[in-house]
């Protein structure tokens, strides 16, 4: 069984217009694209994936693009897509850096600018353990995506 994760800390930078990391333009095809094809061959081989996005209100103008466009589809084919809203709260995570980690053991750090444009991806070559208890950590602090924004 595998298992990817990512931990998002960036509250969006895109304008809105669809032309950001969805894919171009209005995100064709929303309910089969790669991503979510991907999400289905993991869960047929009984693997998981599933991301935990930090943010803070107000919500910058891309995101409720990204939320309608992308998430929402995402979610329905059994990606485990959980927000951790730290507006009105401490975050449990201040100085966490945003990665993605396959099978608790492989990590990769992504680096963006000041902007959120995303710089580079850079191969974690250390123990991962402290990024494993930052996964523990944000999946017991966040809600559910369907939870998030229905609440």
């Amino acid at each position: 069984m595998s298992e990817h994760v990512a931990l998002t800390r960036l509250t969006g930078t895109g304008s809105g217009d669809g032309d950001d990391e969805c894919g171009q333009g209005d995100c064709p095809n929303v309910y089969e694209d790669s991503w979510t094809a991907l999400i289905r061959r993991h869960q047929a081989s009984g693997g998981n994936i599933g991301r935990v996005h930090i943010v803070t209100r107000p919500l910058s103008a891309y995101l409720p693009f990204e939320f309608a466009r992308c998430y929402r589809y995402q979610a329905q084919v059994g990606e485990d897509i959980r927000i951790l809203d730290v507006t009105d709260r401490d975050n449990p995570l201040p100085s966490a850096h945003d990665f993605w980690m396959f099978d608790r053991s492989t990590v990769v750090l992504m680096n963006y600018a000041a902007d959120g444009t995303q710089l580079n991806r850079e191969l974690y070559e250390v123990d991962p353990a402290s990024f494993v208890e930052c996964r523990r950590i944000a999946v017991a602090e966040s809600v559910p995506f369907a939870e998030y924004v229905e609440g």
